[in-house]
């Protein structure tokens, strides 16, 4: 997750994450992301992730959970 979060919150130039930080000048912390989920295979994975993103539409997301 450290890892993930690293390049989301620091070096992808496409994140939703990074254009938050650069655009609000708010901070973002691991101690403020946690795990909805875990799974193992990365087909599945990405299903779960789709699903989540869908029901709670995060507004930091840019995908729609398709």
């Amino acid at each position: 997750m450290g890892k993930r979060f690293e390049e989301h919150a620091k070096s992808d130039k496409k994140s939703a994450v990074l254009d938050h930080i650069t655009t609000t000048g708010h901070n973002i912390s691991l101690e403020d992301v946690s795990i909805l989920a875990q799974e193992p295979r990365f087909g599945a994975r990405k299903i779960k992730e789709a699903l989540e993103i869908y029901k709670r539409r995060p507004s930091l997301n840019k995908d729609q959970g398709l």
